[in-house]
């Protein structure tokens, strides 16, 4: 009883989904607005260390990147999107891959900074879609690697349940600083990505969807934004019955 779009196969198989609402009733799902999102939130409620970028963070103040980003701390958005999962979806847990959702902290190479306590710093996914226009779906450090088991990934979330990356976004037609109102993605609403931007000596900044009345790209971990998390169905999931794959005639799987 929830909507979702397609966004990509996954490197074993899967095909990762972002939320979309729910189906009116006459089983069709809406294209965009606020009900293609769970809820509103900050990414992180507090901005001023680098260590807010993270979807989980380590110690604030410190003095290494490892324990600067080190996955101790769960998110404001992690745990907003943690609950939701936990209330509505833990039932269909057994129908999902413990697939990688990157939340690439990894230190831009024409940064100067160290990604340490108040430090002005760029990330990697800047680098790549703003200063080279070229998106990349890997994820550099195991660290980042978001998974449930340790088996492929750092073995930190509880579900397998996040947000896309910047870079998948930017594949489906949400380039960045390009007006975009038609692609596949756009609900016209502003929201969160997984994707570091930079820290600015004062605040913590991540990679936004823009909306068609707020022309940005970024969005200060403390502003409130929109949640629409991810999930990825296991490779041989089997459609039930009916549909076409668009809004007004969806797949239906279970």
């Amino acid at each position: 009883n929830f909507c979702w779009k397609m966004v990509r196969t996954t490197e074993t198989g899967g095909v990762k989904l972002i939320y979309n609402g729910a189906p009116d009733e006459n089983g069709a799902c809406t294209a965009t607005g606020s009900s293609t999102m769970i809820a509103n939130s900050a990414f992180n409620t507090t901005t001023d260390d680098n260590a807010y970028v993270g979807y989980m963070y380590g110690n604030v103040g410190s003095n290494s990147y490892a324990e600067t980003h080190a996955n101790i701390h769960d998110s404001t958005i992690k745990t907003v999107i943690d609950n939701w999962y936990r209330k509505n979806m833990v039932n269909y847990t057994d129908k999902l891959e413990d697939t990688v959702w990157c939340n690439d902290r990894s230190i831009s190479p024409n940064s100067l900074g160290t990604g340490v306590d108040a430090t002005f710093t760029y990330y990697s996914a800047v680098y790549r879609l703003y200063d080279n226009k070229i998106p990349n779906l890997k994820c550099i450090n195991r660290n980042d690697q978001f998974t449930v088991s340790e088996e492929n990934g750092n073995g930190a979330l509880t579900y397998p349940v996040a947000l896309l990356t910047a870079d998948e976004i930017s594949l489906a037609g949400g380039v960045y600083w390009k007006d975009n109102y038609n692609y596949y993605l756009y609900n016209s609403k502003w929201w969160w990505t997984s994707s570091p931007s930079y820290f600015n000596e004062d605040s913590a900044v991540e990679l936004v969807v823009a909306s068609e009345a707020e022309h940005r790209s970024y969005g200060y971990t403390d502003d409130v934004g929109g949640v629409r998390p991810a999930i990825s169905l296991k490779a041989g999931t089997k459609i039930i019955y009916g549909g076409d794959g668009t809004t007004t005639n969806p797949y239906t799987v279970f």
